[in-house]
């Protein structure tokens, strides 16, 4: 599985140089999650931007079976566009006080949302990029793991009517069950315990990289 992972996290490299989805300012191509995710906001903050959003979608899932906490699920349809991603006031990577504190001033094993994108009054997004590095803390528990934190604290958030908490990956990890399965478990174990404030999706990079737009 080590390998799959391997090889699908280098074909998505591949295909961010391909399409020019690279750091504007340096010039250079990413090679590490971060550097992705910092790339997203940095080419989202271009005037113009540089990704057109409308052409991105937003996936709810496609369960392998009857939907238990313990299955699997791949990206299903398309249940909304990202195009109102364009109209957040604030767009920030690993932003460190976008997060609880513990005691000890961690904040989720030192691990902060990936990507946060928010408008005051409207909407707020924390983007987990996942690809084949592991979760934080105590993993995927459903209460207590990095996606269940993730989502409590987008829970205690006011001033936000619409909350998501979306994981981003690649088409090749969704189909293999790759983390899209663990924000599916997530979303059952949430809606069985009444939990529904929070829109949990998924997100592509291949459908990003495609509607990157060149300088």
């Amino acid at each position: 599985m080590a390998t799959f992972a391997t090889n699908a996290r280098e074909k998505l490299f591949s295909m961010a140089i391909q399409f020019g989805f690279i750091d504007p300012i340096s010039r250079r191509n990413p090679t590490l999650e971060s550097e992705l995710s910092n790339i997203l906001v940095l080419r989202h903050q271009h005037n113009p931007p540089l990704i057109d959003w409308s052409k991105v979608p937003l996936l709810t899932f496609k369960p392998e079976d009857a939907p238990n906490e313990n299955g699997n699920a791949s990206a299903g349809e398309e249940v909304e566009s990202a195009d109102f991603f364009r109209t957040a006031l604030y767009v920030t990577a690993e932003y460190p006080l976008f997060a609880h504190l513990t005691r000890n001033g961690q904040t989720w094993a030192s691990k902060k949302g990936d990507v946060i994108l928010c408008k005051p009054g409207k909407f707020v997004v924390m983007i987990e990029n996942k690809l084949d590095a592991k979760y934080t803390g105590d993993g995927n528990h459903l209460e207590n793991g990095q996606l269940a934190l993730q989502a409590h604290y987008l829970d205690s958030l006011e001033g936000f009517p619409d909350r998501y908490l979306i994981l981003l990956s690649g088409y090749e990890f969704f189909s293999n069950y790759w983390n899209s399965s663990d924000l599916y478990r997530l979303s059952l174990h949430r809606e069985k315990s009444e939990k529904r404030g929070v829109k949990l999706l998924l997100l592509a990079w291949e459908d990003i990289f495609a509607a990157n737009k060149q300088l």
